[in-house]
């Protein structure tokens, strides 16, 4: 049998060296999240804190967590539930997976288990805790990534990029990659689109949409005139088109409930966004109660700096898109024009949006 001793010595999650007050701890826990929120995993924390994310039940099982992780990042070793003893050795060590959920957990208090395991924790053996907790549910997850266009146009849109599986990994490390092959320095932004780049986000487009049957895309619209608080609309504009698109996805069976739900939206302005964002929460776990009966665990709204978020990014040229067409006058020729005809054509609506949905005076348009 193949020595495998130097294979197996653990993974060691050293402990970060914590700035003495409680603001330097809360700067690393935020930058924990934000390496989260835009997929980009880094190190053996910032994977372990991804799968806590985007699977409450791994915060309550250790267990749990090892299968997660395993079938999941590092999948080439395993066989759908099972490994083969020889690609044993090269599998993330359990007890390494375990310190760096209990950092996460206790020093940065971040994706913390329900209060009975934490309560338990310690004085029960792993079976016995598996056996005995049925709190957290092992719900399936997704994400919504958001933005918003149109604040000076006819019509006010918001616009997602849904992820339903963990290929939003996949999708990350690619556009990452045809960035680098094409020298392509910048973020992804609709308004940097010019002759000259177009190309490449064409590129990016037909390269994501490979993953089609994991990724969503909706958006809502509703005409801006007449309305006193654009800050009231876009509330309504993204409670709708979350519980829309939710019923969407459950009713055609591509990513039915029970689901864990969590909500990016782009970083624009820190007040009105912090009271969207808690008008969202509150108004989500209300129709999980109520209309889901409770098969929606509304997990983690967050506003995010686009600049290195590359989900974000998509969500920007999707809704950039969108509110193209829709506030479209004159002739449109220009290379952000293009794109979006290309995009939209590209998911199947190349003349616009002919099946609308209304919700009162908001349309919802559902793609993918």
């Amino acid at each position: 049998m193949q020595d495998v001793s130097s294979e197996q010595l653990e993974i060691a999650v050293p402990e970060p060296e914590l700035e003495s007050d409680d603001q330097g701890r809360e700067r690393e826990a935020e930058a924990i999240l934000q390496a989260v929120d835009s997929a980009k995993l880094d190190t053996l924390l910032h994977r372990v804190a991804w799968i806590l994310s985007r699977y409450p039940e791994t915060r309550d099982s250790d267990v749990a967590l090892y299968r997660r992780f395993w079938t999941i990042l590092e999948g080439q070793y395993c066989e759908g539930e099972y490994v083969h003893l020889d690609n044993l050795a090269k599998l993330t060590r359990p007890t390494s997976l375990s310190r760096a959920r209990a950092l996460l957990q206790n020093k940065y208090r971040l994706f913390v288990a329900s209060p009975e395991v934490q309560r338990r924790r310690g004085k029960l053996s792993e079976e016995e805790r598996d056996r005995v907790l049925s709190l957290r549910p092992a719900f399936a997850s997704y994400t919504a990534y958001a933005d918003e266009s149109g604040k000076n146009d006819d019509h006010l849109v918001v616009g997602a990029v849904w992820f339903l599986g963990p290929e939003i990994l996949e999708v990350t490390r690619l556009v990452e990659q045809l960035a680098k092959a094409a020298g392509f320095p910048e973020e992804l932004h609709f308004k940097e689109i010019t002759d000259q780049n177009v190309g490449f986000y064409q590129t990016v487009i037909d390269q994501v949409l490979n993953y089609s049957a994991t990724i969503g895309f909706t958006s809502i619209s509703v005409e801006r005139r007449g309305h006193k608080s654009v800050d009231q609309v876009l509330r309504d504009l993204y409670y709708h088109l979350v519980r829309r698109a939710i019923e969407h996805f459950d009713e055609t069976g591509r990513a039915p409930l029970p689901r864990s739900l969590s909500v990016i939206k782009d970083a624009e302005n820190p007040g009105p966004d912090k009271l969207l964002l808690a008008d969202l929460e509150d108004r989500l776990k209300q129709a999980g109660k109520a209309l889901y009966e409770g098969r929606l665990y509304v997990d983690r709204l967050y506003a995010r700096d686009s600049k290195s978020n590359i989900p974000l990014q998509l969500a920007d040229l999707y809704t950039s898109a969108v509110s193209r067409v829709l506030n479209a006058k004159g002739k449109r020729h220009s290379a952000r024009d293009r794109l979006a005809n290309y995009f939209l054509g590209r998911l199947g609506i190349p003349h616009g949006f002919l099946a609308e949905e209304k919700i009162g005076d908001m349309t919802v348009h559902l793609a993918l």
